[in-house]
């Protein structure tokens, strides 16, 4: 681990990323490649295995709270969206995605996401590849993740 605590944070977070990720696409079945012990990974069934992944990362999409995160208790910052129940108990979304509610009892999103960056541009960088933007270096993206772990 590095001494610079700046690339200490970035090591940090993308460690974070990197679990969470892990735990909750994947299942228990890539604990090992990622190497680390995940405390929650005990909470997954055994026999929960991801088929498939749809990773749906909107830049300039829908709001969140139009779409997978409705606030129907503050009518302030809904709007016109009606929040609306899912297959999943207690799971709620807009009333836009009324066909995404019937099968949401066999979707996982993740609202946990978050990122020190102030900027889009630095943020979703982070999203997509867990480590933040450094001068000409490119890094990997989650799509060559998936290719390169795909089928272990």
């Amino acid at each position: 681990m590095s001494s610079d605590p700046f690339l200490r944070s970035d090591e940090l977070s993308r460690r974070h990323f990197l679990s969470n990720a892990a735990r909750t696409l994947l299942g228990v079945h890539l604990v090992p490649v990622f190497g680390g012990s995940f405390a929650s990974a005990a909470n997954v069934r055994p026999d929960a295995k991801a088929k498939h992944v749809i990773y749906l990362f909107m830049s300039g999409g829908m709001s969140h709270v139009d779409t997978f995160d409705p606030k129907p208790k503050k009518k302030d910052i809904m709007g016109k969206t009606e929040a609306i129940s899912t297959k999943a108990d207690g799971v709620q979304v807009g009333h836009y995605l009324p066909e995404t509610a019937k099968v949401m009892d066999k979707v996982c999103v993740i609202n946990s996401m978050n990122s020190t960056q102030g900027a889009h541009e630095q943020g979703s960088y982070i999203m997509h590849t867990s480590y933040a933007m450094r001068g000409t270096i490119q890094h990997p993206s989650l799509g060559a993740w998936a290719v390169k772990l795909g089928g272990r």
